[in-house]
């Protein structure tokens, strides 16, 4: 895909403006000059370039999420780390088996730095039941070709239908 194909689609983005996904850009250009920075000072470069005010959800290591305020969360990379795992997931959520690809957390959107996700409001309960779950899922990943590196309940969530969700899965493998 050439980079104009790319520009259009970016360009199109049903979540973000061009002004948001341009500002993005230009952090994602500048990300390897702010590696040895804090990442407090990360999380305040990305926030002082936003002229939005999108809460922020969880941010750690490799990326920060942002709330968009309608039923979809935005992530951010703050390091290489964090734009592997956007490709990624999109990738894993576009290529991987039906019968995995049901407990991933839906990719709406993409691009350079970013990708845009169904958000899910409620974290799993730490139960037995859903510890013997995780065990479960992580063979059905395993049996379809799909290391489920960081696969543990603060990375899951529950569906409005109180279904299990892989809300990060940006570590996962595919070793087939």
């Amino acid at each position: 895909m050439g980079k104009d194909s790319i520009s259009q689609r970016i360009t199109k983005s049903s979540f973000l403006t061009h002004e948001e996904v341009t500002s993005i850009e230009t952090w994602i250009k500048k990300l390897n000059r702010y590696s040895l920075h804090t990442q407090n000072q990360k999380i305040t470069y990305i926030k002082n370039m936003f002229s939005h005010s999108y809460r922020i959800l969880g941010q750690g290591l490799n990326r920060i999420v942002f709330d968009l305020g309608n039923g979809h969360v935005l992530k951010i990379a703050l390091s290489e780390v964090g734009l592997l795992s956007n490709k990624n997931e999109h990738s894993l959520y576009t290529d991987c088996h039906p019968s995995v690809k049901k407990y991933l957390c839906p990719v709406k959107e993409h691009g350079n730095g970013w990708i845009v996700m169904k958000k899910m409001d409620d974290k799993l309960p730490p139960t037995l039941q859903n510890f013997n779950k995780l065990i479960n899922l992580h063979a059905r990943f395993f049996s379809q070709g799909i290391l489920p590196v960081d696969l543990r309940p603060v990375n899951t969530a529950l569906d409005k239908k109180g279904k299990l969700k892989i809300i990060d899965y940006g570590l996962f493998m595919k070793f087939v």
